[in-house]
């Protein structure tokens, strides 16, 4: 195996931090895609600025204030009561990275249960080479990260949040699913994330709240297993998994941002999330930073392979 690189600092204060209330933040330097969803008129716009867009009818933008982070409109996607295979997504093509963040605004409804089960993902994900779910990466095809609230350890709705994966090492032909405190499933073992793997505890999102949510997917050197996940709620790390192995050629990149909100079936009534202030950027954007008001946190985060 070739040799452990250095550590590579992360950035100890977001990009939000430089452009209060996300203003002017499209513009920065180390942004490649912004969307607050303020700039259209009709939901089939949405074309404009993406790739895919699958299920449009159950996409709206919502002007009720609760359901508005900021400004005055926001994404909502409802998964409606329904006992066959729906998936709601919003994709995003973005110039091939070897790492990068993605920080957006999300709520669930009040009463949100559609967790439960297989194949069930809400949230983000995040990709290179992706064509659909199934099978193994061999290293030079495909990776996949999902950060996602799924009920599978017999938590309360609406589940922990945890990553969803697809890497050479995973454990089934369906992928991972990876837990902050290190547990896998399947087979409800220890992860080996190395020796710089810090086990944190379990969280589960309020319903009816809003959150920011921040992924960063790292993809590994070629030959090393320095890959790397982490994830923040309102600016607080609270997963961070080490040694991964995504691929064997520098050519694979992550090229594939999508909100997603879908499952096999949704049979006990209609659920809604809400989106707003996406960006995908190539460092650490952190939550929306007001005007005056307090520093975005200083993470003391630096990619150091396990």
């Amino acid at each position: 195996m070739a040799p452990t690189p250095a550590s590579v600092p992360l950035p100890t204060v977001g990009i939000a931090q430089r452009h209060p209330g996300d203003v002017g933040i499209a513009a920065d330097p180390n942004v490649l895609f912004f969307d607050d969803f303020e700039g259209y008129g009709g939901i089939s716009e949405l074309w404009d600025d993406y790739e895919n867009f699958y299920q449009q009818s159950n996409f709206r933008f919502a002007t009720e204030a609760a359901n508005v982070f900021s400004g005055r409109q926001s994404l909502q996607v409802t998964q409606p009561n329904i006992n066959s295979n729906q998936y709601n997504a919003l994709t995003k093509e973005i110039a091939p990275q070897d790492a990068i963040f993605v920080r957006f605004y999300t709520k669930l409804e009040d009463g949100f249960s559609f967790t439960t089960g297989n194949a069930v993902h809400n949230g983000v994900n995040v990709s290179g080479g992706y064509s659909g779910p199934g099978g193994v990466p061999n290293g030079s095809n495909f990776f996949y990260v999902g950060l996602e609230n799924t009920e599978y350890r017999g938590e309360p709705q609406p589940g922990y949040t945890h990553a969803y994966i697809y890497h050479m090492d995973q454990r089934s032909g369906w992928g991972d699913h990876w837990y902050p405190d290190g547990l896998v499933i399947p087979g409800e073992v220890s992860g080996t994330f190395g020796s710089n793997f810090v086990p944190r505890p379990l969280h589960t999102a309020e319903v009816g709240e809003w959150y920011s949510v921040e992924l960063m997917v790292q993809a590994n050197t070629p030959g090393v297993r320095d890959g790397r996940v982490a994830a923040w709620i309102d600016g607080e790390l609270v997963a961070d998994w080490h040694n991964i192995r995504f691929r064997n050629t520098s050519a694979l990149k992550v090229d594939q941002v999508e909100l997603v909100l879908g499952a096999p079936s949704n049979t006990d009534g209609a659920d809604r999330v809400w989106f707003d202030n996406l960006v995908i950027a190539t460092s650490y954007i952190g939550p929306i930073a007001d005007a005056g008001g307090p520093a975005t946190p200083t993470l003391g985060l630096s990619v150091t392979p396990g």
